[in-house]
């Protein structure tokens, strides 16, 4: 939940900082760009977290089946949320954990 909160935060104060930044929703823009679906399918194979996930398709080495019906784009978002507050909670102070916490509330409302 802290590394979906913690994207949304930034990427809400990324959009609020372009010239054109009035003229959009920003919410609408988040919810399709930090849809679990879309960081899985896009931000997880730059990060490479395949490599390292120890999740497989209920039905593997069928081969009529593909792994993103199983639902592997939506475990691998979850994976770059994941890591996002693992790293958010491992590696920035309390002060700025707590100020990160009420900056995603706040864009959550």
């Amino acid at each position: 939940m802290t590394g979906r909160r913690t994207l949304e935060a930034y990427l809400l104060l990324f959009l609020q900082g372009l010239t054109a930044a009035a003229e959009h929703d920003h919410s609408r823009i988040a919810a399709r760009v930090l849809n679990t679906h879309t960081l899985g399918e896009h931000v997880a194979p730059h990060w490479r977290l395949q490599e390292v996930m120890r999740w497989v398709p209920p039905r593997a080495g069928d081969p009529v089946f593909d792994g993103r019906a199983a639902g592997i784009h939506k475990v691998a978002g979850t994976a770059v949320e994941a890591v996002v507050g693992g790293a958010l909670h491992q590696f920035v102070s309390r002060g700025h954990f707590a100020l990160h916490a009420s900056l995603a509330d706040a864009g959550a409302d």
